[in-house]
């Protein structure tokens, strides 16, 4: 599960602290930002999606487009701090999170097994096939419950096998999975925040690196699938469609994750 962030026995001096790798590019946060509300509801509906969006002027443009993001995102400056961290020893070296942990073994098990069959990836599941299969998209499944079911499997075959491989080339070279909540940060830094941290991660120091581990997992996941996937849903273009989509998701979860503890507490706060 994602850590929510700070406190316990660590006290927070305020600072907070700044990574820079790049010159910031100011206007990124909002322009993707902007891409993410935009492609989330669609996200959720991706084999239907798959069915209209096909003229594109070259089905590489999907595959520019998320590089150009990694690029953008590479070139901001996030101001993050996390709650309900233990303090980390003397020697640690974070630039970006402090007090910071390089993540675990058993850490790194549980962000598979939560980000897998955790009650939010299941939740959007059901929407996902739900949509689908109102739609009847893609046509070979049907618009019954049986297609429901393999369209509910087939989207969960493709959350585990790409989880499994970004937890484990990522174990390579220490690359962090997990999203950090922001400490203290206006609106936009936390949407900026939500942005970069789509297409970064932390390394064992707790600096700022590309996720290189979630590019291969996300792009390698989706054309991997098509070796099961129904013909219609097979090809390149289709592979690129959906590894689009999955960043809009892992971007919409990561607004998820920052947001719902405020919006959580104020919509269903008890009334003394």
């Amino acid at each position: 599960m994602y850590p929510q962030g700070c406190g316990g026995s660590s006290p927070f001096d305020g600072t907070i602290k700044h990574q820079r790798l790049f010159p910031a590019r100011g206007s990124a946060d909002g322009i993707f930002f902007s891409l993410a509300l935009a492609l989330s509801y669609q996200a959720t509906s991706s084999s239907f999606v798959q069915q209209r969006v096909v003229h594109f002027p070259k089905h590489w443009s999907c595959l520019g487009l998320l590089l150009a993001g990694s690029l953008l995102a590479h070139g901001q400056s996030v101001e993050v701090n996390p709650l309900n961290q233990t303090p980390p020893s003397p020697q640690s070296s974070s630039t970006s999170i402090k007090p910071y942990h390089s993540i675990t073994a058993k850490q790194r098990l549980s962000w598979f097994v939560s980000s897998t069959v955790g009650p939010q990836t299941l939740t959007v599941g059901l929407f996902s096939a739900g949509i689908g299969t109102a739609h009847d998209a893609p046509r070979e499944y049907g618009s019954n419950w049986a297609g429901f079911g393999k369209r509910y499997a087939m989207r969960l075959t493709g959350v585990s096998t790409g989880n499994a491989m970004e937890a484990s080339v990522g174990a390579l070279w220490g690359e962090d999975p997990r999203y950090f909540r922001t400490y203290r940060q206006p609106l936009t830094g936390r949407v900026r925040n939500v942005v970069v941290m789509t297409f970064l991660a932390h390394n064992r120091e707790g600096a700022l690196m590309p996720a290189y581990a979630r590019y291969s997992a996300t792009v390698g996941n989706n054309f991997l699938s098509n070796t099961w996937r129904v013909q219609s849903e097979s090809n390149t273009q289709d592979a690129l469609i959906r590894t689009l989509y999955g960043f809009a998701g892992l971007m919409s979860k990561n607004a998820f994750t920052e947001f719902w503890p405020e919006i959580k507490t104020r919509v269903f706060r008890r009334k003394d």
